[in-house]
C-alpha cells in the first residue's frame, strides 16, 4: 500500500528544513521518492577580523534535493530499476579574491541517474548491470557578476556477478567510466577513461570468516594500478570476536582538485596507501563494544592547505579507537575515543587539522512518550597549514535533545546545540556555529 510522510522544522539564524516522501508497491511496480529543502541565513564564514578575507556579512546557504527509485519485477528474480538524485545548492562564503568586500558565492548542481537490471539467472548466480550518468557543476561568482565554472561529467557502466557456492560467495565484475571536465578556464587534459576489473571472495567456516578482494584500474591519465585486501575473523565465544585486515588503496585526484580556479593543483599525483587493522569485538545482549588498532601509510596524501591542494609525500596515521553502544540500566549509552598519531614521515610534523585525541559521548533516557538526551564532541589541539606553526586549540561541545511521540504517526523533536556557546575552529579563521536551537516534527500517516 502506498504511503507518504513529511516533516520539517525551524531553528536559529533563519534555519528552515522541510521534507516529504513516499513509497509503496502496486503489483509488480514499487517506488520511493523523497524531496528535501534546507535554508539558513547562517553567519559570517570568517570570524577573524584581521583575516584578509574577512567580510562581516552573513553567508547564507540553500539546498534543494530530490531522489527516487522506480522498480518493476519482470519475473521472479528479475528486476528493472530506474533511480536518480538531483541537488541544487547556493553557498555564500568569504574570500580575499576578488575582494574581501565582495559577496562571494557559488552555485552547485549535482545529479546522478542510472538504469539497473538485477537478474537471478541461476539459483546461485545474481547479476547486476548498471548504466549511469552523473555530473558535478560548480559555478563561482566573480566581480562584474561573471562566473567561473568547472563541471565534471561521468558516464558509468558496471556489471557485477555474485556466485553463491558451498565454500562462500565469489564476486566477479567490471566497471568502465568516462570523465570529462568543462570550464571557462582552459586545461591541458579535459577527459579520461578508467577501465576496471575486480574479484572478491567471502566465506565462513565454523568460527572462521574471511574475505579477499582484488581490483585493477587502468586510468588513461594516471596509468595502471592494482589494489587488493584480505581480512580474517575468528569467533572465540558467542560474545567475543577478533579480526584483522590489510589492504592497498589507490585514488586519482578529482578534476576539481586538479583544476578548480585559484585552488586546484595540476601537478597532483594519485594517492596510494597500505592500510592494516587489528580489532577485538564484544557483542552480548544490549552491549556492543570494540577496540581497534589501525596503521595507515599513505603516499602522496592530498590535503587542502593554505587555499590550495598540496601533497604529503609520505604520511602515516596510527592509532587506537575504543567504542561502546548499549544500555546501562534505563539509559542508552554510546561513545568512542580515538588516540592517534598522524604525521608527515619526511619531517615528522603532524598532519594538517588532525588532533591526537578525539572523543564522542551520548546518553538518553525515555520516560513514557518523552525521550531526553545529550551528547558531547571533543577534540584535542591541532595545527593548520604546514610546518606546525599555526596551532588551533582543542574544544569540547555539548548538545541537548528531546523528543515527544504524540502518536504512532506524529512525533516532535527539539535540540539545543553548543549549549555552553563554545567558540572554536575546525579550520583556522573560519567560524563555527554558536549556541543554536532547532524544533521540528515528523508525520507518518498510516
Amino acid at each position: 500500500t502506498p504511503s507518504v510522510h513529511f516533516g520539517g522544522g525551524v531553528g536559529s539564524r533563519g534555519l528552515y528544513q522541510a521534507n516529504i516522501g513516499g513509497n509503496g508497491k502496486l503489483g509488480a511496480l514499487s517506488f520511493n521518492l523523497a524531496l528535501t529543502h534546507e535554508s539558513t541565513d547562517s553567519f559570517s564564514a570568517i570570524g577573524n577580523t584581521k583575516a584578509a578575507a574577512f567580510n562581516a556579512d552573513n553567508d547564507p546557504y540553500r539546498n534543494t534535493s530530490v531522489s527516487g527509485k522506480l522498480s518493476y519485477a519482470l519475473a521472479p528474480g528479475h528486476d528493472l530499476s530506474v533511480m536518480g538524485f538531483h541537488s541544487v545548492g547556493l553557498t555564500h562564503f568569504d574570500s580575499s579574491s576578488p575582494a574581501a568586500s565582495f559577496d562571494s558565492r557559488s552555485e552547485r548542481t549535482i545529479f546522478n541517474y542510472a538504469v539497473q537490471s538485477q537478474n537471478k539467472f541461476l539459483p546461485n548466480w545474481q547479476s547486476t548491470l548498471r548504466i549511469g550518468v552523473s555530473a558535478d557543476d560548480l559555478r563561482t561568482a566573480t566581480l562584474g557578476n561573471h562566473w567561473n565554472q568547472i563541471r565534471t561529467d561521468q558516464d558509468q557502466l558496471l556489471w557485477q556477478n555474485d556466485f553463491t557456492t558451498r565454500a562462500g560467495v565469489v564476486t566477479l565484475g567490471t566497471e568502465h567510466t568516462e570523465q570529462q571536465v568543462t570550464s571557462n578556464t582552459r586545461y591541458a587534459i579535459t577527459q579520461r577513461k578508467v577501465s576496471s576489473y575486480f574479484a572478491g571472495y567471502r566465506g565462513k567456516f565454523g568460527a572462521h570468516s574471511m574475505q579477499f578482494n582484488v581490483r585493477n584500474d587502468d586510468n588513461s591519465q594516471f596509468g595502471n594500478h592494482s589494489t587488493g585486501s584480505a581480512a580474517y575473523g575468528y569467533q572465540f565465544t558467542k560474545a567475543w570476536r577478533g579480526s584483522t585486515s590489510i589492504g592497498t588503496a589507490f585514488r586519482a585526484p578529482t578534476f576539481n582538485e586538479l583544476y578548480f580556479p585559484s585552488f586546484g593543483n595540476a601537478n597532483l599525483q594519485p594517492e596510494t596507501a597500505l592500510n592494516s587493522e587489528v580489532a577485538v569485538h564484544f557483542d552480548q545482549g544490549a552491549h556492543h563494544a570494540s577496540l581497534v588498532y589501525f596503521d595507515n601509510r599513505i603516499d602522496n596524501l592530498i590535503a587542502f592547505v593554505s587555499s590550495t591542494f598540496l601533497q604529503v609525500q609520505d604520511a602515516r596515521i596510527t592509532g587506537t579507537t575504543l567504542s561502546y553502544n548499549g544500555r546501562v540500566s534505563d539509559f542508552g549509552v554510546r561513545g568512542s575515543i580515538t588516540l592517534q598519531d598522524a604525521r608527515n614521515e619526511n619531517d615528522h610534523s603532524r598532519l594538517n587539522r588532525r588532533a591526537k585525541q578525539t572523543a564522542t559521548f551520548g546518553v538518553d533516557r525515555q520516560w513514557g512518550a518523552w525521550t531526553f538526551g545529550g551528547d558531547m564532541i571533543a577534540a584535542g589541539m591541532r595545527y593548520s597549514g604546514t610546518g606546525n606553526t599555526l596551532p588551533m586549540g582543542g574544544y569540547t561541545v555539548f548538545n541537548l535533545n528531546t523528543a515527544y511521540r504524540y502518536s504512532k504517526e506524529l512525533s516532535f523533536q527539539a535540540r539545543v546545540n553548543n549549549v555552553f556557546n563554545k567558540q572554536y575552529e575546525l579550520v583556522q579563521t573560519f567560524n563555527t556555529p554558536d549556541r543554536n536551537f532547532f524544533i521540528g516534527f515528523d508525520y507518518h500517516p498510516k
